[in-house]
């Protein structure tokens, strides 16, 4: 069973997520704060597996939790708020999802799809053997608004210290990730890490040539040329469709 407890520091809104919470029979509701400071004791002294946080509570916000608590043994968060522009922060916190109110069944069906794949990996007994479904739509924040890009239109993603430049045909967007981070919220059937500091969308891939040293030569549909070092070029061939023995010239 899955442990949560409710943050919020509205009775109506606690009772509607406990309400859509039950038709998950794999969650228990194992209790509810209003507050940062009851949340931090019912976290101490019973810490759930997960934790549904509102970000603005009265006299306080999710986040100064998430500072107290830290990254050791911290719960998996998921925020749950009708304010859009904390996404960003929310993901650089490592918050598993992002629900906005009003949201639905489904919406939240969707977001334990994504904790059962963060709490119960795929390998472990009782895993609900269902991938979570990959971001369709990636948050970054532009001139102080948070702008919503949507994965056909990401050319490739690249490692910069610690932000990742995710890169269209038109423009690119500073994003504070690792590349790691941004690899696993990618679905892997369209995209491909071409080396350590680079993932590339496949079908953004117009041409491939192999150079000298067995490294790949990928053009992208921008123009713009991606060299897949000799330790990805067998993943970036497979992810193509391309055999070994194709001669690529």
């Amino acid at each position: 069973m899955i442990t949560a407890l409710l943050v919020d520091d509205e009775p109506p809104a606690r009772d509607r997520l406990r309400s859509l919470l039950a038709a998950h029979p794999d969650l228990v509701v194992a209790g509810e704060a209003g507050s940062v400071p009851e949340a931090l004791s019912s976290i101490t002294d019973d810490p759930p597996d997960l934790v549904f946080l509102d970000v603005r509570l009265t006299g306080d916000d999710g986040f100064q939790l998430i500072r107290l608590l830290g990254t050791a043994n911290a719960p998996a968060i998921v925020f749950v708020t009708a304010h859009a522009q904390h996404a960003v922060q929310a993901w650089e916190v490592g918050a598993i999802d992002y629900l906005l109110k009003p949201f639905d069944q489904a919406r939240l069906s969707t977001t334990m799809a994504r904790v059962r794949r963060h709490l119960r990996p795929p390998s472990a007994p009782g895993a609900a053997g269902q991938p979570a479904p990959f971001s369709k739509r990636i948050p970054v924040e532009v001139g102080g608004r948070v702008r919503f890009i949507d994965h056909r239109a990401i050319e490739s993603v690249h490692a910069d210290r610690n932000y990742v430049q995710i890169r269209t045909q038109r423009r690119s967007y500073l994003l504070r990730s690792t590349l790691q981070a941004m690899h696993d919220r990618l679905d892997g059937a369209e995209f491909v890490r071409a080396s350590r500091s680079v993932i590339v969308r496949l079908d953004h891939v117009q041409e491939v040539r192999t150079l000298p040293h067995g490294e790949l030569s990928l053009s992208l549909t921008s123009g713009t040329s991606i060299i897949s070092g000799r330790s990805h070029a067998s993943a970036v061939r497979a992810a193509l469709g391309l055999q070994p023995r194709d001669h690529l010239t």
